[in-house]
């Protein structure tokens, strides 16, 4: 996988934090793709395709609550 060069971007406006480790934290974060690119600040497409490019897998996981478990 070939990092574009507006991730290398990404990343040192970062710190020099991988832009894979900033999309998977967001992720968790805020639960979906548009809300991951808000807390990102960049169009939930332009995630989407990082996503695609860097091979992120996304799962989600629903539970019932405890009490009716």
């Amino acid at each position: 996988m070939r990092k574009t060069p507006g991730m290398r971007r990404f990343e040192a406006a970062h710190e020099g934090r991988p832009v894979e480790q900033l999309i998977i934290e967001a992720l968790n974060e805020h639960g979906s793709i548009n809300g991951a690119a808000r807390g990102l600040e960049m169009s939930a497409d332009t995630l989407y395709f990082w996503i695609l490019r860097l091979g992120i897998r996304i799962r989600t996981v629903a539970e019932l609550p405890a009490s009716v478990a």
